[in-house]
């Protein structure tokens, strides 16, 4: 599979500021608001797996990073850090690792957290079920690695669905089936004559087609990154970041 060519230094995508998910940051900081748990459950569905990757590296048993991480959700909601964030966004990716960093420097102030709950229903089973759960850590894995990889995984994998439910709507789903693999960022040669016998079209087409559809995933995971940054010369950082973490992902 070809690597798939983005360019780090591209201007972020039309319209997109302010993000997104730090609308949903501010949404659920305010928990008398219809709109708060709602907010609250979409976060989680986002980012709670690398938070609960790193708990796990970190030693906590499946149980008690599971508590932790609800905790930790429902602590960074209802303390000062939203407003801090309100004044100066930055990146929603190192908010999140800083502010989980300094939650496990008190862990005892963490665990009361969770016993008093403030204010804060825990989220549902099925919340938490269709969060998903990382793989178990290696031993040679840091936590800060753990997060990472499951951060940028999880980018990738919201963009390729994205793509994928474009290409649904369109009546191309099949199309996108056969070509999926063609979004690979090690370079392995794409097999156009093979994909070209599969969907029964010209090899030239079948260059088209996937020529249109990396172009369609390098969009949508652009926009991904810009809803979690503030500024144009951050998202040119955070995608440089992104693409060198793809590139040596395996």
């Amino acid at each position: 599979m070809v690597e798939l060519e983005l360019c780090p230094n591209a201007p972020p995508p039309a319209r997109a500021f302010p993000p997104t998910r730090w609308s949903l940051v501010l949404e659920a900081r305010r928990p008398d608001e219809p709109k708060a748990r709602a907010a609250l459950e979409e976060l989680c569905r986002i980012y709670w797996p690398p938070i609960f990757a790193y708990l796990r590296r970190q030693g906590y048993s499946q149980h008690d990073a599971e508590d932790f991480t609800q905790g930790f959700f429902a602590n960074i909601i209802e303390g000062d850090t939203l407003q801090k964030a309100d004044r100066n966004r930055g990146r929603l990716r190192t908010l999140l690792l800083t502010e989980l960093r300094h939650h496990l420097a008190d862990a005892e102030r963490a665990r009361q957290t969770l016993k008093r709950g403030h204010g804060i229903e825990l989220l549902s089973v099925e919340v938490l079920a269709e969060a998903g759960s990382p793989d178990e850590p290696t031993h040679e894995d840091s936590p800060d690695r753990i997060f990472e990889r499951t951060w940028t995984r999880g980018v990738a994998e919201r963009a390729r669905a994205s793509v994928r439910a474009l290409y649904s709507e369109r009546g191309k789903l099949a199309m996108f089936e056969v070509l999926g693999e063609c979004l690979a960022w090690n370079g392995v040669k794409v097999p156009y004559r093979a994909l070209a016998e599969q969907l029964k079209l010209g090899e030239s087409a079948v260059r088209l087609q996937v020529f249109r559809l990396r172009q369609k995933y390098r969009e949508l995971l652009e926009a991904e990154v810009a809803q979690t940054v503030a500024t144009p010369d951050e998202f040119r950082e955070e995608m440089a970041w992104l693409i060198e973490k793809l590139r040596g992902a395996k």
